[in-house]
């Protein structure tokens, strides 16, 4: 499976980062080419379930995103790792969304 560690500096309160960040309702405004959240299954914390659609290349495919961690980080910062599953050579993608501080 492929990764893709991305990272930004965003100058806001933690606490502001994470309220948008654990909001599925959000993520299409910030994740390229995903589509609104059609189905929702949870508050945006740990176990949320998320399908929708993501555009490649022009064509939608339907993912599944789960919330598979959410919480604080030793030095202050909030950790969320997001997991999604869709079409691939292998019939899966991943990938991993953090806020907060890296951790040390």
């Amino acid at each position: 499976m492929g990764h893709i560690k991305v990272g930004t500096s965003i100058d806001a309160p933690v606490e502001r980062v994470v309220e948008v960040a654990a909001d599925p309702k959000h993520w299409a405004s910030w994740w390229v080419n995903l589509g609104e959240a059609e189905k929702i299954e949870g508050d945006g914390g740990a176990g949320t379930v998320v399908e929708h659609k993501y555009l490649m290349a022009g064509v939608p495919f339907h993912v599944t995103t789960r919330v598979a961690e959410s919480g604080p980080t030793p030095s202050g910062g909030h950790r969320i790792r997001i997991e999604f599953e869709g079409p691939s050579a292998d019939g899966r993608c991943g990938t991993t969304s953090r806020t907060g501080p890296e951790p040390r």
